[in-house]
């Protein structure tokens, strides 16, 4: 069955699927341990579609497995509907499913040795997999998908956007990838400051048409208004 809504007032949010498997292959990079629906075999749809209250056909972004085998019996899934999930012991009147609109409105918190906190009703045990990266994972659809909600957005977001270019970035990330930054007609992020200053101080984005957006902002702005990148010497400029 589909994701119902726990309250009238959840937000429709529809979030782009590139964007979402963008997010998540940067995780997968760094060993987070999961698999696609083109990984998955038959046998093993059937085992989730059976354990986990998927709409039938509904596509598995990422499907982290936390069984000691890799059984699909327990683990999270993520979709373009929202989060699924189960564990061994599921504690009554706890959640195990959010759209991505309930998502939005969820504290992510750790909890003992391998509990990840969603909510106050929602608990995932994390024992076969890496609850750090996860829990990044988590945070950074977040935070995603509340920049869709920001006044301003400056580009409708649609399935089938173009492929991205590939930035010249020698230099890695520091501090928190917080971030979102629509550029050249193309939504990225989140990404941490250092990589928006290069990009930027590059001549690698467009400085009149790219807007940058983070939580706490009301709405986007274009990145030379926003701090900390208002004083920084862009190579348009010099």
């Amino acid at each position: 069955m589909a994701i119902q809504s726990r309250e009238a007032a959840a937000l429709r949010v529809e979030p782009d699927i590139k964007m979402l498997q963008a997010i998540c292959l940067k995780y997968r990079e760094q060993f987070l341990r999961y698999v696609t629906h083109e990984e998955l075999t038959p046998s093993q749809l059937k085992t989730i579609f059976e354990r986990f209250p998927l709409s039938p056909g509904e596509r598995i972004l990422a499907f982290v497995d936390t069984t000691l085998l890799g059984s699909r019996k327990l683990g999270m899934a993520l979709t373009l509907n929202g989060i699924y999930w189960r564990s061994e012991a599921i504690q009554p009147g706890f959640i195990t499913q959010l759209s991505w609109g309930q998502f939005l409105e969820v504290k992510l918190g750790i909890f003992g040795k391998y509990d990840l906190r969603l909510g106050t009703d929602g608990v995932f045990n994390t024992a076969g997999c890496n609850r750090e990266l996860l829990t990044g994972l988590l945070k950074e659809l977040q935070i995603y998908i509340a920049s869709l909600q920001a006044d301003g957005l400056p580009v409708p977001f649609e399935t089938g956007m173009p492929s991205k270019k590939k930035w010249n970035v020698p230099v890695k990330a520091a501090g928190e990838a917080e971030w979102m930054l629509v550029a050249n007609g193309e939504m990225r992020g989140p990404l941490a400051a250092n990589i928006m200053m290069w990009v930027a101080e590059t001549g690698q984005i467009d400085l009149e048409t790219s807007h940058v957006w983070k939580r706490g902002m009301k709405e986007w702005l274009k990145i030379k208004e926003a701090a900390p990148f208002a004083t920084v010497r862009f190579k348009a400029d010099k």
